[in-house]
């Protein structure tokens, strides 16, 4: 047991009619002297009280200061106290030391030794127009960490994580942000407050530009927003995963990659498909295709449908990719491809084609779990189906070829030739689906050869410079 070196300082207070009295210590205020009655009247005494502190050989000590030393040391409840009845506690929303006695007493104020955790540093960094993380460093003190707690707006509000590495989102291009963060040990201690200033970046992201500028509402400007709640034709065929798609005829949706020229070379037009959130961390990537054929090539020249080992899928990350330059190949998104495949049954098993089966079966719940990480693919066959205006999400499987001729115009990513897409047919060995002169799927042999619209997402730190979208106008990317 830890030795208690007492050292009392009478307490003599003289009371007419007290009802009740409440003696309150703060850092900030040194020492009161006195009590207060159940009315609010003051009476001033020249009474104090005994503070003592722990030592570093575990005795107790009084202090000669008239303020609490409360870095460094906490309040031990069980030691405080007064001899003739009276309370001691402590207030740790006021950072007070709270004393109730109706009677002439002797107390004591006892603080213990105590290391809090430390917060020593707050980095920013990756920032967007709409985004700041921080990293924090912190040491603990006699206990360990539990929990962080961060605010963006000096400390209005916070928000816990168990992580020292926080994202904040959704905030305004240009604008300063007050950060504040502290940490609290496992014992509900809290560290100090760390605070810096952070401004976000003034440019603005292409994922952010198409989502925040041009979306406006679903059917508007061809784009669609999938959070499967749309209120048009065919709503409850959306996607259902965050995606904003370009649908119809002939939407504003070009991108200038792979040149700076004022005027965009055809070859370098691509147009986006849409905007997707594929790791569902926030971070939105746009995905573009090809606009024009890149060229007529087998899925496998061997006749298999295994799309790590095929010839097609080496042609696109090795002779596509290397064409672009090592300055536009960083800007593109080391992506992870569903490739598991569909069976005809699980798609044509029915008298309507939906376009949300061919999602979940392809890529969505119902998909295999088998992927590919690389920069270039190929269009999803549902990527097809979404890009039609929405009458034709869901359409019956006995169509008059004037109904499949309407449905290739009202589709921009349909053309005039057979077209590969990145599945394969599972209940093959030797087909992948591909889109006929028609504009719908179909499997082909994986030998035939067919044209070829590379597709690819963007980095998600891609920026938008300038343009409307259109063919001669087209985005134009940092």
């Amino acid at each position: 047991m830890k030795n208690i070196i007492k050292i009392i300082i009478p307490l003599s207070v003289f009371l007419i009619l007290l009802i009740f009295s409440f003696f309150s210590f703060n850092k900030e205020n040194n020492i009161y002297h006195g009590l207060y009655n159940s009315n609010g009247t003051y009476f001033k005494t020249d009474t104090a009280i005994a503070i003592m502190y722990e030592t570093d050989n575990g005795n107790y000590e009084v202090s000669d200061e008239t303020s609490w030393l409360l870095d460094g040391y906490r309040f031990n409840e069980t030691l405080s106290g007064c001899e003739n009845g009276g309370t001691i506690s402590w207030n740790d929303a006021t950072q007070k030391v709270e004393m109730k006695t109706n009677i002439s007493d002797k107390c004591y104020v006892y603080f213990d030794k105590y290391l809090s955790v430390q917060i020593t540093n707050v980095t920013a960094g990756n920032i967007t127009s709409n985004s700041i993380t921080v990293n924090v460093s912190a040491t603990s003190g006699t206990n360990q960490i539990s929990k962080y707690y961060y605010s963006i707006n000096n400390g209005s509000s916070y928000t816990e994580s168990t992580n020292n590495i926080y994202k904040f989102t959704g905030l305004e291009k240009g604008t300063k942000y007050n950060i504040k963060v502290y940490a609290v040990d496992n014992e509900g201690h809290n560290s100090n407050i760390y605070s810096l200033n952070v401004t976000t970046d003034d440019s603005v992201l292409l994922a952010d530009y198409i989502i925040n500028e041009v979306y406006v509402g679903d059917v508007l400007n061809g784009l669609y927003y999938h959070d499967g709640v749309g209120t048009y034709t065919n709503a409850d065929q959306e996607a259902g995963d965050n995606s904003y798609r370009y649908s119809g005829a002939n939407p504003n949706n070009y991108v200038c990659f792979g040149s700076d020229a004022a005027t965009c070379p055809n070859d370098n037009l691509y147009r986006i498909i849409g905007v997707f959130d594929e790791d569902n961390d926030g971070d939105y990537n746009v995905k573009l295709i090809k606009n024009i054929n890149y060229g007529n090539y087998a899925w496998d020249s061997n006749g298999n449908n295994d799309w790590p080992s095929s010839t097609l899928n080496n042609t696109l990350n090795s002779t596509f990719l290397n064409s672009l330059g090592t300055n536009w190949i960083n800007k593109i998104e080391n992506n992870e491809w569903k490739i598991g495949g569909v069976s005809y049954f699980d798609i044509f098993n029915s008298d309507n084609f939906e376009a949300k089966n061919m999602y979940q079966y392809e890529i969505g719940n119902y998909s295999s779990n088998v992927t590919i990480k690389k920069k270039i693919g190929l269009m999803y066959a549902s990527d097809l189906n979404y890009a039609s205006i929405t009458p034709y999400w869901l359409i019956s499987a006995d169509l008059t070829w004037d109904e499949l001729n309407t449905i290739r115009n009202n589709n921009w990513i349909s053309g005039d030739y057979l077209e590969w897409t990145i599945a394969k047919l599972t209940d093959s060995m030797y087909s992948g689906y591909a889109i006929g002169v028609m504009g719908t799927i179909a499997p082909f042999e994986s030998s035939e050869t067919y044209a070829t619209r590379p597709v690819f997402y963007l980095m998600s730190s891609v920026e938008y410079v300038s343009g409307t979208g259109t063919q001669s106008d087209p985005y134009r990317i940092s």
